[in-house]
């Protein structure tokens, strides 16, 4: 409070103020800096792919097969269609999945031990980010299969 509000202040309390005002300011101002170097690091790489990589970007690229190890040109049309296969799949599996589980939970489950265990399931998948699940999973099928990695 200030003096203006008819509250009068310790100058103990003040001193303290101004300690604790410092680091928070050095902290921010840490942070931002480091803000500005990421993306000065990332603007300049992007820029460098744009400045060297725009005349191999074309209708080719995108619809030819990948040319051998050591030739120049070549495309990326597998990997594009087995995305949009492997997005397909998902959605056509995921989307009446997540819609039917979040129904049944909300308005038929009530607080049955499936329900808090599909609860549980949902907030800890939530909470994780889905490159670590994929690296979990890919570990565990290629343990249980007896499969590499790759």
């Amino acid at each position: 409070m200030s003096a203006a509000s008819g509250v009068k202040v310790a100058p103990a309390i003040l001193r303290r103020r101004g300690r604790r005002r410092w680091p928070g300011v050095l902290g921010f101002g840490a942070t931002a800096l480091a803000t500005l170097v990421s993306l000065g690091a990332l603007v300049s790489i992007l820029a460098y792919l744009i400045i060297h990589g725009i005349g191999a970007f074309n209708w080719n690229f995108l619809t030819k097969e990948p040319a051998a190890v050591g030739e120049a040109g070549g495309g990326i049309a597998p990997s594009l269609m087995g995305t949009a296969i492997l997005v397909t799949l998902a959605t056509i599996i995921g989307a009446p999945l997540g819609v039917g589980v979040g129904i049944y939970l909300s308005e038929i489950a009530g607080d049955t031990r499936f329900a808090r265990f599909s609860r549980l399931a949902i907030n800890t998948f939530i909470g994780v980010p889905s490159i670590v699940t994929g690296i979990v999973i890919d570990h565990l099928k290629s343990s249980f299969f007896e499969l590499s990695p790759v």
